[in-house]
């Protein structure tokens, strides 16, 4: 790819130096830079990438992109942004070709019960023929290919890479857990979503967040940014969680459908019997009754899960 390329996705400040040049790759990890990479400086909460911005030069960098003054050196295009996070997400998803245009992608959000809710979605589509691949808390499934996690939620870089190899391991769909960390360092920025499902929001993260308020604002970015997006897509939004009933009132995705217990839900569970290995209900919504439902606790023994049922592959 043609730096110019790359940088037609962005919205640069200023560039100084030539766009002529081909890039081999990006990095945001200066001891990760080879020859022909872009090298995307973010300043970190420990660490700022702008202070190894040389040692990204002395690698081979062709590029760096960067927030702050400071930096010269002809050997190099100067690429300046004012937010080196979200430049980095959408350097991401041009340099793989927006792999998230052709899959299907589902987005789980919430406090508690996102890896269940994940794993759930993942077998609901897998069964239905739809070979689908997992970004989550226990572990990133790429085809047959099985990785721990690092993290809930991987940089922007890593899950423009992971999709990739999703495309070109067959999978039609990409199952994500977004976590609130992500959505407020723009890690999905890129990522065209399909579905969005929340689960529950309590207190937690607040070390991170300061205040329930900001919490709900970092998770309901999320649902936002669909409601801007390309496609036609949809919210699974948990009725009976207070700050699922705001969001519900709040978003403006046109797809919306709701679930829960409570009476106002569009699909309600009622005659719900928990067992030591699983749990059954009964599912109540506008077109009647349905029949009985089990399902399995995910690997994290999280018992939530019903929005899960309500995900159909297209």
């Amino acid at each position: 790819m043609q730096l110019r390329q790359l940088v037609n996705e962005l919205a640069p400040i200023r560039v100084e130096g030539s766009l002529d040049r081909e890039v081999t790759g990006i990095a945001y990890d200066s001891r990760r830079v080879t020859p022909g990479m872009v090298f995307v400086a973010i300043a970190g909460q420990k660490t700022d990438g702008h202070g190894f911005t040389s040692t990204a030069v002395d690698r081979g960098a062709t590029a760096i992109i960067c927030e702050k003054n400071g930096f010269v050196s002809q050997r190099v295009t100067r690429i300046k942004v004012a937010d080196a996070r979200e430049a980095l997400a959408w350097a991401a998803a041009a340099y793989y070709q927006h792999p998230s245009r052709n899959l299907r992608v589902i987005g789980v959000t919430g406090t508690n019960g996102k890896t269940t809710v994940a794993f759930m979605v993942k077998q609901i589509l897998e069964a239905a023929g739809v070979r689908s691949g997992l970004i989550g808390t226990v572990r990133y499934e790429i085809g047959e290919r099985v990785v721990p996690a690092q993290r809930t939620t991987p940089e922007a870089l890593e899950i423009q890479q992971m999709m990739s190899q999703m495309l070109r391991a067959d999978c039609q769909a990409c199952v994500m857990e977004v976590s609130s960390h992500a959505l407020e360092q723009k890690r999905v920025c890129g990522v065209e979503f399909d579905v969005g499902i929340f689960t529950n929001l309590t207190q937690d993260h607040l070390d991170y967040h300061g205040t329930m308020e900001s919490y709900f604002a970092a998770k309901k970015k999320l649902f936002d940014a669909m409601a801007r997006g390309t496609k036609k897509a949809g919210a699974v939004i948990n009725l009976d969680d207070a700050f699922g009933a705001r969001l519900s009132n709040e978003t403006c995705i046109e797809g919306r459908l709701t679930y829960g217990l409570d009476q106002a839900a569009n699909i309600r569970a009622t005659q719900i019997r928990l067992g030591k290995d699983a749990q059954r209900l009964q599912r109540a919504g506008r077109r009647g009754r349905g029949p009985a439902a089990q399902s399995r606790p995910a690997p994290d023994s999280d018992r939530a899960g019903f929005g899960a049922a309500r995900v159909r592959p297209a």
